[in-house]
């Protein structure tokens, strides 16, 4: 299971609607829905509600109880949510029975500071690495620009230049 957070999308991505991503995620790979599930929806339907961070948690608690052995969630990009989602998301997805954690994030020392006793691996983009990468991707999937970099060849210096300059080891 996965979370990928995006900075643009900081008001859709409440602690709430991240752990139900996470339940909706195990339930697409079962072949019927638990009647818990059905039953919240039709508590929340007839109220005109959704059900609270808490609610979707102890779904999500059960669903992995009941039916897995073991789980990996990966949280890709976590720097990316505001604080107050990532601490509360957090401690309800480390909370998770029978689950493994894997969290990216760019340098953040509240982050750092909450997986401090986590093992952890810095990596960090190579200028040469992503001057390949560009141009095996204008080379084999970009034919529209590397036709406009045959006419221009100081566009490809340009273009590495800048996709350099802006990944900041990223």
């Amino acid at each position: 299971m996965y979370i990928y957070c995006i900075y643009k999308e900081r008001t859709a991505q409440t602690d709430s609607n991240l752990v139900s991503s996470l339940l909706q995620q195990l339930l697409q790979r079962r072949d019927s829905i638990p009647d818990s599930i059905y039953a919240s929806y039709r508590k929340h339907t007839k109220r005109g509600t959704r059900p609270t961070l808490d609610e979707w948690t102890d779904l999500l608690e059960t669903e992995i109880q009941t039916y897995w052995k073991r789980i990996y969630i990966v949280i890709d990009a976590l720097d990316e949510c505001d604080e107050e989602t990532r601490v509360s998301l957090l401690k309800k997805v480390r909370g998770l029975p029978k689950s493994n954690l894997l969290v990216t994030s760019r340098p953040n020392y509240a982050i750092r500071m909450e997986f401090r006793d986590s093992p952890s691996v810095e990596i960090r983009a190579i200028e040469d690495d992503l001057i390949k990468y560009i141009e095996g991707r204008i080379a084999h999937k970009e034919p529209r620009l590397k036709f406009h970099i045959t006419g221009d060849p100081a566009l490809l210096d340009e273009i590495e230049r800048v996709v350099v300059t802006e990944a900041q080891g990223m």
